[in-house]
């Protein structure tokens, strides 16, 4: 009976956490700037603590791969896949359709946000991330997703033009998760809640780096003694081109406010 009782906790928890829209994610991704503000072309160095990140740039398998390092668009991915798993299940498999995902992550499942977030997933599949303890010089190496589970089916629509063809429609049904990302989901103590709507309901770029990146200011800081930083200091550490002058830097983060749009800033 305990134990029943125990599943029934589990599953009352789990429900809280998808109706609150709660994302539990390993604590690092929020106490270092991890994932980069704008698309990247190479690696990238990061330093959690005692930890270094090398994110992308580089395949344990085959040294003529060089996968470039993440940035919030595959943060917001991750997150929006992660929102579909019971955290309270040991199962690396997570189950959904490509449509669902496209919905939590754009609020839309058109074409272009589909043939977006598809590059996106497979990059989250390519990229290694190699976290190196400095204090042992020990290194270990994962990926985030180990496998897609794909399904081609006929096209459904009968008027498409498509449907006259052979070419079938794809079924997205789920994914696998590493097994090493899958284990630091599983360390409770390191791990952190993200509101995901409030994650995903901020469009720039910048600022959704900037929010992901305040934690890890937060956590050294008190309110009677707050973080500062300068502008070129914290677009360095999101790994943002720097404008060479000042009123470009700072219109980076205002530039929206004539338009009657939330700027930068106000997102944040």
């Amino acid at each position: 009976m305990e134990d029943k009782g125990g599943s029934q906790e589990k599953r009352q928890l789990a429900y809280e956490y998808r109706r609150a829209n709660l994302v539990l994610a390993p604590k690092d991704y929020f106490l270092g700037p991890v994932f980069a503000a704008t698309p990247q072309t190479g690696a990238r160095e990061v330093t959690v603590a005692d930890r270094l990140y090398l994110i992308g740039g580089f395949h344990p398998m085959d040294g003529d791969i060089h996968p470039p390092a993440l940035d919030v668009r595959h943060a917001r991915a991750i997150f929006s896949l992660l929102s579909f798993r019971d955290p309270y299940e040991e199962t690396r498999l997570i189950r959904f359709s490509f449509n669902e995902l496209c919905r939590r992550y754009a609020q839309s499942n058109g074409g272009r946000y589909a043939r977006a977030i598809k590059k996106i997933v497979r990059d989250l599949m390519d990229s290694y991330i190699r976290v190196t303890d400095l204090k042992t010089n020990v290194a270990h190496e994962y990926r985030l997703i180990e496998r897609i589970d794909i399904e081609k089916r006929p096209i459904r629509r009968k008027d498409a033009q498509l449907a006259k063809s052979s070419q079938l429609e794809m079924w997205f049904n789920g994914c696998t998760l590493s097994p090493e990302f899958c284990g630091l989901l599983s360390r409770i103590n390191e791990l952190q809640h993200l509101k995901l709507d409030v994650f995903n309901a901020i469009r720039s770029p910048l600022a959704q780096a900037i929010y992901l990146y305040i934690p890890s200011r937060a956590h050294h800081h008190t309110q009677d003694r707050p973080f500062e930083i300068s502008v070129t200091r914290l677009l360095e550490q999101v790994s943002c081109p720097i404008p060479p002058y000042k009123s470009f830097r700072l219109k980076l983060f205002t530039q929206n406010n004539k338009i009657g749009r939330a700027s930068c800033r106000e997102r944040v």
